[in-house]
């Protein structure tokens, strides 16, 4: 999962701060049309800042709008800076980056904000938590030292510093835990000595990020944290530390407290209403599902989290972040250039007139004067066309660089494009690798039938094309496992496809091995349309057994897949399947619905066990020689697992690993073994 930051944003601008929480009476006064319209456009913003911007998300944006639409009505200059701020914090915390970076950027264009350094700290600091909640963590660290230096050179006070050093903090925890922890410490400590409850509370929150490795230290300091905004009702701030916390208690192996936790998180996420958290929320809860095998809200949880997070898709915050500072710095060029030529013509308006007073004073100037102010005038001339000269080339240089940095910033574009559609394309798959966990039967079901068993099923890709099947009928049960053709996502889908034509017979109680083989391989051909020439023609090996759990009888038939019964003792006896494949050419294609299997009958006597398997186990290659494992071992396997009584889940993958080594995957593996 990926981690989750915590950003706070520090509000250098004094007006923008409230103590405590009056939001009734500053709603009263925005009300009141008879107060002056700048005390009216003041309540309103620290009526958002208190009643909604941790809360009601969905309420401060439009209230921060209306503000903005008041102010720039008054036309009063801080006014309007304070509404682009509040309107900064609302869509940080909202998840709409373009817009926060915008309204950061029109301030710091703002001539009011540029001759305050306070405002432009307070704009740098937002810049910087914006660029930390999109994962740039180089142009944030420029922020925050921007913001961290003005207040340093203007002896600012020491709480805004504090917070400096905690968001620097922020910055440097994906470097060096110990950097991180040295800012924290920095800021804890300013914080300590002022009594800022509030800040001390995020300051342990970071602290307790930094000991990300020691979950069990994390959670402490994130506790600390969690006691203080529970009691203020912080739900914004509540929903990520709840999921922190979650998330340390996992790492701590108490599946209990990470999942009351993860429920607190989703609960204070919708009221917050925030996108972001409301991920991050879904996201923690998915893992804790996934984890209990409760694939059905796994699932769920997974829909949530990829629907919010495709709303806060990346590519298009970060290509307005860099357009608008584009923007930025190409007005504050202009505007420089600007003030410089302004300049540039006054002195030389002035320089003009006393030359002009000169000359009428002058009026009998000598040869010599005229010819020294021709000499002037040339040299002047001549350095003026080397200047344009030198001008043009650097202006070819430069629109060669601009060309360059064009293509560039193409080539990266495309670049993130594709990385998101390969993105998008695992996503997908991942989530039919769930809907096929889900086809999965139950776990307890298996558990509660036989005396003992083993499921060892190990796909190549992410989704495979070996599966398992089993469903109990009173003392009777069918267990079957099934190697589709291919693996990955066409293997996939057969799965699926089997499982389906599988639950729609044993719905009809067909309970005879061969019968149901038959039955498959006519639905098969039926559904595939493998009677034409030109069709698919795919299918699948299969072993299948009926068990009488009262009278330890197993009847088995297989397609082209057969059983291996093992003693304690070390004896092995096989029971082969048919060579006949389900579904595919084979024979003639006027029987390919024809075909029949072979039924097998005996009993598993005490201490014996029954294995279904799938050829991708002893087809790996690898071991000291680098070849395929081969039957013979694989028998082996199985035979001294049973004589020495060893844990059959653990040791089949230990086993299989072990051979495989650093070499690829071949195929999907499945092993299914029981005793009755």
């Amino acid at each position: 999962m990926k981690r989750i930051i915590c950003i706070f944003i520090l509000f250098s601008i004094s007006y923008v701060l409230y103590a405590q929480d009056d939001s009734d009476s500053l709603l009263k006064i925005w009300n009141d049309t008879s107060i002056e319209d700048t005390v009216r456009a003041d309540a309103l913003r620290g009526y958002i800042y208190q009643k909604h911007l941790r809360s009601n998300i969905d309420s401060a944006i439009i209230l921060a709008d209306e503000h903005l639409a008041f102010s720039k009505k008054v036309n009063n200059g801080n006014t309007i800076l304070s509404s682009y701020l509040i309107n900064s914090m609302v869509n940080t915390r909202a998840g709409n980056y373009d817009k926060a970076i915008g309204f950061s950027f029109e301030a710091l264009n703002d001539t009011l904000c540029e001759k305050k350094w306070s405002c432009q700290s307070t704009f740098y600091n937002v810049l910087g938590n914006v660029y930390t909640l999109m994962n740039v963590p180089k142009k944030a660290l420029v922020q925050y030292r921007k913001a961290l230096n003005l207040n340093i050179e203007n002896s600012g006070d020491s709480s805004t510093i504090g917070f400096l050093y905690s968001n620097i903090g922020n910055i440097y925890h994906d470097i060096n835990e110990d950097s991180a922890l040295y800012f924290f410490n920095k800021s804890l400590k300013i914080q300590t000595a002022l009594e800022d409850d509030f800040r001390i509370a995020q300051v342990n929150w970071n602290i307790g990020r930094a000991h990300s490795k020691n979950p069990k230290k994390a959670v402490e300091f994130y506790k600390k944290s969690y006691a203080f905004f529970k009691k203020t009702n912080y739900s914004s701030y509540l929903a990520t530390l709840a999921n922190n916390i979650s998330l340390s208690y996992l790492r701590l192996d108490n599946l209990a407290k990470a999942s009351d936790y993860a429920k607190a998180s989703l609960q204070y996420a919708n009221q917050s209403k925030s996108r972001l958290e409301l991920k991050n929320a879904y996201s923690i809860n998915f893992k804790i599902q996934e984890i209990k095998n409760n694939y059905a809200d796994a699932l769920k949880y997974y829909e949530q989290s990829i629907m919010i997070k495709d709303s806060l898709n990346r590519q298009s915050n970060i290509k307005a972040l860099h357009e608008a500072e584009i923007k930025y710095e190409y007005e504050k060029k202009n505007s420089a250039d600007s003030i410089f030529y302004a300049e540039e013509q006054k002195i030389a308006d002035a320089k003009l007139d006393v030359l002009n007073a000169e000359l009428r004073s002058q009026n009998r100037m000598t040869n010599g004067i005229i010819f020294i102010l021709f000499l002037i005038v040339v040299f002047a001339i001549i350095i003026w066309l080397r200047f344009q000269k030198n001008q043009q080339e650097k202006d070819i240089i430069q629109e060669q660089k601009q060309k360059m940095d064009n293509a560039y910033q193409d080539l990266e574009i495309k670049k993130v494009e594709i990385e998101k559609k390969n993105k998008e394309i695992i996503d997908s798959i991942h989530y039919a690798r769930y809907i096929q966990k889900a086809l999965q039967p139950n776990e307890d079901e298996i558990a509660s039938f036989f005396g003992n068993h083993a499921i060892f099923n190990f796909p190549k890709d992410i989704v495979g094309g070996d599966f398992y099947w089993f469903k109990t009928f009173g003392d009777i049960a069918i267990a079957i496992a099934a190697d589709c053709t291919g693996h990955g996502v066409p293997g996939g889908f057969l799965t699926v496809l089997g499982n389906l034509i599988i639950e729609t017979i044993a719905a009809n109680k067909t309970m005879s091995p061969n019968d149901i083989l038959s039955k498959i391989n006519q639905e098969l051909v039926l559904i595939l349309n493998q009677k034409k020439d030109n069709s698919i023609q795919d299918g699948m090996d299969l072993a299948i057994c009926v068990i009488n759990k009262k009278s330890k009888k197993v009847v088995f038939s297989g397609a082209r897949n057969g059983v291996y019964i093992v003693s304690n003792t070390g004896y092995l006896k096989e029971y082969k399947g048919d060579y006949t494949p389900v579904g595919g050419s084979y024979f003639k294609k006027e029987k390919l619905e024809e075909r029949r299997y072979t039924a097998h009958e005996f009993s598993l006597k005490k201490g014996e066990w029954l294995f279904m398997y799938t050829d991708g186990y002893y087809d790996q290659f690898g071991g000291t020689k680098n070849k395929s494992m081969g039957v013979n071992k694989f028998k082996n396997i199985l035979c001294e697992s049973i004589k020495h009584n060893n844990d059959l889940n653990v040791e089949l993958k230990k086993e299989f690993l072990n051979w495989k080594g650093n070499n690829n995957q071949l195929d999907d593996v499945l092993v299914f073994g029981f005793t009755i």
